[in-house]
Order: structure tokens, then C-alpha cells, then sequence
């Protein structure tokens, strides 16, 4: 008896394992909402089709609505496949067999009073779905926003990562244009002698100021550290020193606010490369950085022309 009882507990059909899944080997706490959710479905599926079987015939509203209406509950895969399977079948009795149980021509009949207040219930439901369908939509849209800011963003800066600057170059692959590599000044005793919010405070700072000085197809990213780098597409190798010029003296005379009323002076170092947008443009604006701090700093450096 008891092996018996075990084997009936294990021996739940196919198609209900799924309901199973869903609402018995839930938590009890998760239970209600989701109960409550299928009987609001399964409502107005209701009302749908006794609105539709009143105004078409009985054939018809099973073909269409029915369909559809279920649809609206996300049924598991097996359960969809078996409302397929049943509405195949129902078609073929509606159309080729020819109707056997005669429901082609039948319709509902029901007092004014009932059709109307179903007619109602159905309006306000086929909007307040539509509603729901668009605002839905439009909170995946921004979520799908949000996750890419995420992944393309830096968290601290706002500027783009080596992610976007990555896929900047991969759009822009073979095309003519400038870099710009620029590095704050001794930022580490920036850290060391006010603290790594301070720090924090002047990369933001040094974002905003590059990001208010660059057109809006350009990019700027942060890379590393204290380290930016601006992408010129198209721009000419005088007009990238012009805005690394015009980037240079914005950063030296700009106080930078660390907090408590306090601001500090910050200057800024800079490497400056034209050529093709890649990798090796990038090694060159990089080599002409290093070659600005060594001659001083809070200056720029341009690479020479590759060979």
C-alpha cells in the first residue's frame, strides 16, 4: 500500500508537471499572486469569448478569439502545443469535414442588457491590454538602455569604456581621423595627500571638461586610471591640436572642487596622433603622451608621421 501511494506521487502526467512546477513546488508565499494572476486571465478570456460568440457565430469565435484569448495566459510549451493540436483539429471539423456539429451558423442569444454590459467589459479590457502592452514595451526599452549604459558606460565618469571605444574603432575601421591620449598630472599624489574621493571628484571633472569640448560624433573614453582618450573622426592633425590645446588650458584653469570647499589646481599631459583609427594610432598618441610628461608635463606631444 505505501509503495503504492509513492508511485502515485511520482507518477504525475506530462502535461501537468509543468503546473506542478509552477504553483506546488513553489513557495507558499509566491502562490497567491501567481493564482491571482491566471484568474484575472482567465476572466477576461472568458468575457472575450462570450463577447465574441455573441456578435459572430460559435465557429468562428472558437477559431480566432479562443486562441488567442489562451495565448494571453503563457502557457508552457506543452500546453501550447496541445491548444495547437486542438485548433487544427477544430479546423478541420469547421472546414473540410463541414461542420458536423453545427456550430458554424450559431450565435449566442442573450438580452440587451447582458450584451452590452459585455460588450463594455470586453472595450475596457482590449484597451487597458493594449496600455499595458505599450507600457511594457516601453519599460524594456529603457531597461534595455540601462543595460547597455552599463555596458558601455563607465561607472564613475559617465564617458565611455574600452568596451565602446573597442566597438568605436571596429565602426569606424579604416578611416581617416585624430587621437587624443591625455593623462592628469601626478594624480597619485592627488590620492595620497586628499584622499580617494577627491581623486574620485577631479576624474569626474576631467570627463565633464572633455566631454563639453568635443563634437558630438566623437568619443570620449576612460581607459585606465587617470587616463583618457579622445577619438577624432575625420579631424585633421591641426585641428586635433586645437582641441587638445583648447582641453589643455580648460584643465589648468579650471578649479577642481574636492569637496569640504576646497578646490585644487590640476593640470594634465597629452599625446596627439592622425592617421588611420586602430590600435596602432592609438600606440602612437600613447608613445607621444609619454614623450609630453617626460619633456615637463601640462603640456602635449605630437606623434611624428608613420612612416
Amino acid at each position: 500500500m505505501q509503495a503504492l501511494a509513492v508511485r502515485a506521487r511520482g507518477s504525475w502526467p506530462s502535461w501537468t508537471k509543468s503546473w506542478h512546477n509552477d504553483y506546488v513546488s513553489a513557495p507558499p508565499s509566491s502562490w497567491k499572486p501567481r493564482i491571482d494572476r491566471v484568474l484575472v486571465r482567465a476572466g477576461a478570456a472568458l468575457v472575450m469569448a462570450a463577447d465574441a460568440a455573441i456578435s459572430t457565430p460559435l465557429g468562428l469565435s472558437f477559431l480566432l478569439v479562443v486562441p488567442l484569448s489562451f495565448s494571453a495566459l503563457r502557457l508552457k510549451k506543452r500546453e501550447t502545443f496541445a491548444l495547437t493540436i486542438l485548433c487544427i483539429v477544430s479546423r478541420l471539423l469547421f472546414g473540410p469535414v463541414g461542420d458536423p456539429l453545427g456550430l458554424r451558423e450559431v450565435t449566442l442569444e442573450v438580452s440587451e442588457g447582458v450584451q452590452l454590459w459585455v460588450s463594455t467589459v470586453t472595450t475596457v479590457l482590449t484597451y487597458t491590454g493594449v496600455a499595458l502592452t505599450f507600457g511594457r514595451i516601453a519599460q524594456q526599452k529603457r531597461r534595455i538602455g540601462d543595460l547597455t549604459g552599463l555596458a558601455t558606460r563607465d561607472p564613475l565618469t559617465r564617458c565611455a569604456n574600452r568596451r565602446a571605444l573597442d566597438e568605436f574603432l571596429e565602426r569606424h575601421e579604416e578611416a581617416q581621423g585624430s587621437v587624443i591620449v591625455i593623462d592628469a598630472d601626478h594624480f597619485k599624489r592627488v590620492n595620497d595627500t586628499y584622499g580617494h574621493d577627491a581623486g574620485d571628484r577631479v576624474l569626474v571633472k576631467l570627463g565633464s571638461i572633455l566631454s563639453g569640448l568635443t563634437r558630438a560624433g566623437d568619443l570620449v573614453a576612460r581607459v585606465g586610471g587617470e587616463e583618457f582618450v579622445v577619438l577624432l573622426p575625420g579631424a585633421p592633425g591641426s585641428a586635433a591640436e586645437r582641441v587638445c590645446t583648447r582641453i589643455l588650458e580648460t584643465i589648468r584653469t579650471t578649479p577642481f572642487d574636492i569637496g569640504g570647499e576646497r578646490t585644487i589646481a590640476v593640470t594634465a599631459s597629452a599625446g596627439v596622433a592622425t592617421g588611420v583609427l586602430g590600435a596602432v594610432l592609438l600606440a602612437r598618441a600613447d608613445a607621444a603622451l609619454y614623450e609630453a610628461k617626460g619633456a615637463g608635463r601640462d603640456r602635449f606631444a605630437t606623434a611624428s608621421d608613420e612612416a
